[in-house]
């Protein structure tokens, strides 16, 4: 693991994603190729992470995790707060 943050500007992950408001909760899917994480994981495999969307703009942008970082400002890079990935076939 590298000791600080490696930075590529140039990167195009190429993911979509869609998003849907509803009254009482936030429907998002996101679709990304396994090109993009350099690998595909094989059944067993476990990875670890999180997902986030940023909500509006200005003083009503909103953070919406799905493993809340429970940080005072919004930290979307919290380890600790990671779930898990798990793949099956």
């Amino acid at each position: 693991m590298p000791d600080k943050r490696e930075t590529n500007f140039d990167f195009n992950s190429q993911m979509q994603t869609a998003a849907r408001i509803e009254k009482d909760q936030v429907l998002m899917s996101i679709k990304i190729h396994w090109k993009a994480f350099g690998k595909i994981p094989q059944a067993g495999e476990i990875w670890l992470g999180n997902l986030f969307r940023c909500v509006g703009k200005d003083a009503n942008r909103g953070y919406l995790a799905w493993r809340p970082t429970a940080t005072e400002t919004p930290n979307f890079h919290v380890p600790e707060a990671f779930g898990e990935f798990e793949f099956v076939e």
